[in-house]
């Protein structure tokens, strides 16, 4: 399964694995917002960060498009991944110093 980006009518932009389910409605694995701010570059959150499951059904009437990942975004998904599942990252704090922190580190 390949990374893809998916952009939402409401105007998120997520990195995750994307299968069909059925009609209309698609399941996401691992999903990760990226958000842009102009003075700090790319910021990473974990999508789920507050639930149980790693994956979410969506419906196709909430996304505006899904295309494969760039190159580029998938080496800052798999940092941003490879960092929150370091075996010391496994509290919500620990995600939210990821997030404050690739704030910070990758500029763009």
């Amino acid at each position: 399964m390949r990374l893809k980006h998916i952009k939402f009518k409401v105007g998120d932009d997520v990195l995750a694995y994307v299968e069909s389910h059925s009609t209309g409605e698609y399941i996401i694995h691992a999903p990760v917002s990226i958000e842009i701010d102009p003075n700090h570059g790319y910021m990473a959150k974990n999508w789920l960060a507050l639930s149980e499951s790693s994956f979410t059904y969506i419906q196709s009437r909430d996304i505006l498009f899904i295309n494969n990942a760039s190159e580029n975004a998938e080496n800052y998904y798999r940092e941003y991944i490879e960092y929150i599942q370091k075996p010391d990252s496994d509290s919500l704090s620990d995600e939210l110093e990821a997030f404050i922190e690739s704030k910070s580190s990758i500029k763009h």
